[in-house]
């Protein structure tokens, strides 16, 4: 993406606000005009009338030319502020909400590929670069080019031959700047990629902080951090680096207009009045000051560019495909409900390739409302992977699998999950109350008679009761303040809440006690009615009273049947002999 693309996608973004913009121009337009005509006319005026003694003018109309110059000065000048600080919100709250709502319908396999910490940063550095660039664009890098204008105007108007070595510097001091630019721009990409890599450390070291205790690996992480922080300061100083030198040499090319108008008018080759010098002084001082602005807000905006460059290219992502050419009736389907998987194939890397490593092969099952399919086999058999296609949170390879003979591929990607409930092995809960955990998503608004029921059925209310406010407790981040049974009781309500005709418990009870079990079996068994039903469990109950049980080796189905049936295969045997040891 070049950098006029990125331009004409800032443009599109800012557009909405185009009155706010142009007003902010329009406000900052006014404040230099003032401040030129203070530069052209009333400070050689206070230095004429002071050395030619004109009491009359000073006391009469110089006060009031000052004191509306300043009026003037400040309205414009606050107009300006206060509308570019609104723009530049207003465009950081839009691309953080697209950001956010753009990572809701990419592929899920993009949160495998990209790290979470980097993913935040996006959000919360790159946006805030972005932000900080409009704002020095319109504040700084505008205002000066308007100041230069006007400034330029006002030099113009008391000695063309400054202006002559002004314009002739110009285009050196364009080609100067944009050197600078590329060098800085280059450098705020790796300091991007560090931000990125800072905010996934501190991610990890956070959610890994026991681990890191029990292994005696505090020294590992910390000489981990020592080395991201110093590859991010070294690239912090090196734009630090560039930018000062740019600004140096910029104050080192006005110093040198300075020294020849000075000449120049000492050695009288220029001839102007005195209040007229001082005026030209003013001005040459105000030039400079903003040129030497340019160099440094150049820094700011090659970061919004690297910035803008990688908001871009997230947004540009694919989202999940959805091309429905079939549609259900999910009345008519919801207690008559058939899944076939044909010939399925999958692999995670490289789903495209000749020869994908696959973690699923030749995949041959049926599910059916009415009926419970437990799914077993070791850690890595393919599972969670299997379980994870009937939702489309990923594609096959080849082959199909079908709802009641239509291709899932073909159906809509809300009808299709609208038929699903999940419980999966790591709950994800919100930071809010306990009843907006349970009635979430599409069972927003659920009557709180619904939610105590659904409660209830999953042997959670007991625990809820207690708690300070009971259904309006807040709960933390991720459920922190329940224990690892309660935050799984609540994500099962949740699952019994929304009454979804397929159900996917993925070792939905791992976390609770025996009793607490049982008692949630005995709530499950009622809820199983009339629906598919699918389970990952390590527990013997779970396994033999399903209606059939599909066991996977190595990602490929060795065996299908009841309990009694496999009881006679040897590698369902011996896996059963081990289940209550090992996680299956």
């Amino acid at each position: 993406m070049d950098q006029k693309t990125i331009y004409k996608k800032l443009f599109r973004t800012i557009k909405p606000y185009l009155l706010v913009l142009v007003l902010a121009i329009v406000g900052l337009i006014c404040t230099k005009l003032i401040e030129g005509f203070v530069y052209k006319f009333v400070a050689p005026q206070i230095f004429d009338s002071f050395t030619a003694i004109k009491p009359s003018f000073l006391q009469r109309i110089l006060p009031l030319i000052i004191l509306l110059s300043a009026l003037s000065w400040g309205v414009s000048r606050f107009a300006n502020k206060y509308l570019v600080g609104r723009l530049t919100k207003s465009v950081a709250k839009d691309f953080r909400s697209k950001i956010l709502a753009h990572m809701l319908l990419v592929p899920i396999n993009f949160f495998s590929k990209n790290a979470i910490g980097n993913l935040i940063s996006k959000v919360n550095y790159d946006v805030e670069q972005i932000s900080r660039a409009i704002a020095d664009s319109i504040l700084d890098l505008l205002s000066s080019i308007v100041s230069i204008i006007v400034f330029t105007g006002v030099i113009l108007s008391i000695s063309w031959q400054l202006t002559v070595i002004v314009l002739i510097l110009a285009p050196v001091i364009s080609k100067f700047l944009q050197l600078v630019n590329i060098k800085i721009r280059k450098h705020s990409d790796m300091v991007q990629q560090s931000i990125g890599d800072i905010s996934q450390l501190t991610h990890e070291v956070i959610e890994a902080s026991q681990i890191i205790r029990i292994f005696e690996a505090i020294t590992t992480e910390t000489n981990r951090i020592n080395r991201l922080m110093n590859y991010n300061l070294k690239q912090e100083l090196k734009i630090i680096e560039v930018s000062s030198l740019s600004e140096s040499t910029m104050g080192l090319i006005i110093g040198s207009i300075g020294a020849v108008l000075s000449y120049l008018v000492i050695h009288k080759i220029i001839i102007i009045t005195p209040g007229s010098f001082v005026g030209l002084s003013a001005a040459m001082v105000a030039l400079t000051r903003q040129v030497k602005k340019l160099s440094e807000v150049n820094s700011v905006i090659a970061k919004g560019l690297a910035a803008a460059y990688s908001v871009f290219e997230l947004l540009g992502l694919s989202i999940e495909p959805n091309n429905p050419s079939k549609s259900i009736n999910f009345k008519n389907i919801k207690n008559n409900i058939k899944i076939n998987l044909h010939n399925v194939n999958f692999g995670y890397i490289n789903p495209t390739a000749n020869d994908p490593q696959l973690v699923l092969e030749d995949i041959n099952l049926t599910f059916e409302s009415g009926k419970t399919t437990a799914i077993i086999g070791r850690s890595g058999s393919g599972k969670s992977s299997l379980i994870a296609l009937l939702p489309r949170f990923y594609y096959v390879n080849s082959g199909s699998i079908n709802l009641n003979g239509i291709n899932i591929n073909d159906l809509d990607l809300q009808e299709l999950r609208r038929l699903f409930a999940v419980v999966n092995q790591n709950i994800i809960l919100l930071n809010d109350t306990v009843a907006n955990n349970i009635a979430y998503g599409c069972m927003t608004g659920a009557s709180k008679k619904a939610i105590i029921k659904a409660a209830n059925a999953a042997n959670a209310m007991e625990f809820i009761e207690e708690l300070p406010n009971g259904l309006d407790t807040y709960i933390g981040n991720n459920g922190g303040l329940l224990s690892g049974g309660q935050r799984q009781r609540i994500a099962i309500a949740r699952a019994i809440l929304k009454d979804a005709p397929i159900l996917i418990l993925d070792e939905a009870t791992s976390s609770l006690d025996p009793n607490s079990e049982q008692q949630i079996q005995a709530a499950l068994v009622k809820l199983k009615a009339n629906r598919v039903t699918i389970v990952i469990a390590h527990r013997l109950s779970t396994i033999e009273n399903a209606d059939q049980i599909a066991v996977l080796e190595a990602g490929r189905l060795v065996a299908v049947g009841t309990h009694q049936e496999l009881s006679k295969d040897l590698y369902y045997t011996n896996l059963h002999k081990t289940v209550a040891n090992e996680a299956v």
